[in-house]
């Protein structure tokens, strides 16, 4: 718009811009509507559409920006969901371990443990032992005492000697 336009003329270039077939509007009632020409008419609808354009390549521009936002946003809150997820395994697996550890649960057995809470978790603990063989594993038993003492080192000729004796006695024999 030029600057003589006064702010009457610019609220009569929108009404004429929004009416096609109208090349005049009115200013007030009573006077005379103005004629303008259809050069500037053109001129000013095509304002008018380049700013609407403008206006809604923006809209589209800031509805990007806030997407991408939203998804930086929903990625955050995705990665804490995991990492408390995460989190909450390994305190329930640490406590399974404390658990079996007091109670004295072998490692092997140790996957029987499912409960969430600790009590529960203990209760399955004094399950397992009661039910567990203990009678079919090896025990582990240290009587004490002094201990025999290792054979004197022989010489390497010898021992080689007696091992080739031994071994042919042992061939002979069967």
């Amino acid at each position: 718009m030029s600057e003589e336009d006064t702010p009457a003329q610019e609220a009569e270039t929108t009404a004429a811009s929004n009416e096609p077939e109208q090349a005049e509007a009115p200013e007030a009632e009573g006077q005379e509507p103005k004629q303008f020409d259809e050069a500037y008419v053109k001129k000013l609808r095509a304002e008018a559409a380049k700013y609407r354009t403008e206006a809604q390549e923006a809209k589209a521009k800031a509805q990007e920006y806030e997407d991408a936002q939203k998804s930086e946003l929903e990625k955050a809150q995705d990665k804490l969901a995991a990492t408390e997820e995460a989190k909450a395994q390994a305190e329930a697996t640490l406590l399974r371990y404390e658990v079996a550890t007091s109670k004295g649960v072998p490692s092997q057995l140790m996957e029987l443990l499912t409960g969430s809470s600790q009590e529960e978790l203990e209760r399955q603990a004094d399950l397992i032992l009661e039910n567990a063989k203990t009678a079919d594993a090896p025990q582990a038993t240290f009587e004490g005492g002094p201990r025999e003492p290792a054979p004197a080192p022989k010489e390497p000729g010898t021992a080689h000697n007696e091992l080739l004796v031994q071994l042919l006695r042992g061939a002979s024999n069967q």
